[in-house]
């Protein structure tokens, strides 16, 4: 069964008690065999409201799970159009560690901003 969880939404859910086995391009695999394919915002042709994946991470191991995610957006400059990064952060043994990052720019405001993750569990039915 696949769902898609948007940059506002709590992964928390889907995260705990995980770690990443495999980073493998935009897609991330849990050890439990869930797979997160993460998609950037597709704005305009003109690139109003584009957002890309620049960065994914393997946290967590055996002994140090996932206890909990959360996404903080951060202005790159101090124009209103200047981009904007988006972190998904998980926090593993205390610790606040990135999990993924997009960057982009929102433009005029008219074609969204941020990322989806569609989530695949391993052997649930649809």
């Amino acid at each position: 069964m696949s769902k898609v969880y948007y940059d506002s939404d709590d992964l928390s859910p889907v995260l705990a008690g995980r770690y990443v086995t495999k980073v493998d391009g935009d897609t991330l695999t849990l050890d439990d065999g869930t797979v997160l394919e993460f998609e950037g915002n597709e704005g305009c042709c003109c690139g109003s409201g584009d957002y890309w994946l620049t960065e994914l991470f393997q946290r967590g191991t055996p002994n140090a799970r996932i206890m909990s995610a959360e996404v903080k957006t951060t202005q790159l400059g101090d124009d209103e159009y200047d981009d904007t990064r988006y972190t998904l952060f998980v926090i593993v043994d205390d610790e606040r560690l990135p999990l993924a990052e997009f960057e982009g720019n929102d433009g005029n405001g008219y074609y969204g901003s941020g990322f989806n993750i569609t989530v695949t569990r391993k052997g649930v039915a649809s």
